[in-house]
């Protein structure tokens, strides 16, 4: 995203295409936690889905908002969690 100026739409279409399938790649050859690695895939698809649309119905920054929204209330728990071990 900071790069993205820098290469133009172009860069940002291919860096994205690149860090997707390495995401998507590194979710499924992870099989140790099975169930897991399944539910994350699951759920950033529906965080995939859930960005797409606001950015079309709403605007990109409120997009931006729900997705500062979702990673907080994905992280702020799993960081509880982690102080609590």
């Amino acid at each position: 995203m900071i790069c993205q100026p820098n290469f133009g739409v172009p860069g940002g279409l291919t860096t994205y295409l690149i860090g997707g399938f390495t995401f998507g790649l590194t979710r499924i050859a992870g099989r140790t936690l099975g169930a897991a690695n399944a539910i994350g895939l699951a759920a950033s698809a529906l965080v995939t889905s859930a960005f797409s649309w606001a950015c079309d119905a709403l605007s990109v920054p409120a997009a931006f908002l729900l997705l500062a929204a979702i990673t907080a209330a994905v992280a702020g728990p799993a960081m509880a969690g982690l102080r609590r071990q």
